[in-house]
């Protein structure tokens, strides 16, 4: 059984972009014609499928992570109902002017840089690793990040943002010389760097222009700059304005 916000899947351009929404049904016996019948309080999962980018929902109802208010005070548990999962193969996170979530599980390493588009939430499932090997394209204008945790205890979830190019911060501005967009830290073991001694960059925010809003609440941060950029800010040369804010609750 499907649901969907779409027409009819069919394969082609007409469902690209769209999430398929599917209720498993069990037959009522095997090949052997044993009976199959589901264990008392067990539910079968909805299955989520968004066409495109080749990119799958994840297989289950509810996906546990840390968040508090604005001010980092009130924390509690809150649930996302569902989520795409990370992949090594990632080179874009999100969609222009849309909201996305996305949950980091066990070991991922990409090897390039990802492009934050639209909204993204990330949530580091306890115990995984999440490396970029090219950090994290977060501009103004087009992106913005906010980045969870589900414990903040010994199995926390850990992203790793190594950007490898001059130009590029580990989280934050790109190669175009744009602001960089809005980065919010709620949790997570966090390591974000620039490589390179000639690099320009923050570790986490702007290029040779201004930093965007950059706010921890909570975590762990390390943020190294390889070359002339802040830990956490402007890149090298940058003048910094009323309209840069980094707040670290």
């Amino acid at each position: 059984e499907t649901e969907s916000d779409g027409a009819a899947f069919d394969s082609g351009e007409t469902s690209n972009g769209y999430c398929y929404a599917y209720t498993p049904v069990l037959p009522e016996t095997d090949a052997d014609g044993n009976s199959i019948q589901l264990a008392d309080g067990v539910e079968l999962p909805m299955i989520y499928v968004l066409i495109g980018k080749q990119q799958l929902m994840v297989t289950s109802n509810s996906i546990s992570y840390l968040t508090c208010n604005e001010n980092g005070r009130n924390w509690k548990t809150a649930t996302c109902e569902s989520a795409i999962e990370v992949t090594s193969a990632d080179t874009e996170w999100g969609t222009s002017d849309t909201e996305s979530w996305y949950v980091a599980r066990g070991t991922i390493t990409i090897s390039g840089r990802v492009t934050v588009k639209g909204t993204v939430h990330l949530i580091l499932e306890d115990s995984c690793n999440l490396t970029v090997d090219g950090g994290i394209d977060v501009s103004d204008g087009t992106g913005e990040i906010t980045i969870y945790a589900q414990s903040e205890g010994s199995k926390v979830g850990c992203l790793t943002a190594k950007a490898t190019a001059d130009s590029y911060a580990g989280i934050g501005s790109g190669l175009d010389m744009e602001n960089s967009g809005k980065i919010i830290i709620n949790g997570g073991y966090i390591i974000s760097s620039t490589t390179t001694e000639r690099s320009v960059a923050a570790a986490i925010g702007g290029r040779e222009i201004y930093c965007g809003d950059v706010v921890i609440n909570g975590g762990m941060v390390k943020a190294t700059s390889g070359g002339g950029g802040a830990g956490i800010g402007n890149g090298f040369e940058s003048m910094p304005t009323s309209e840069m804010v980094v707040i670290i609750n």
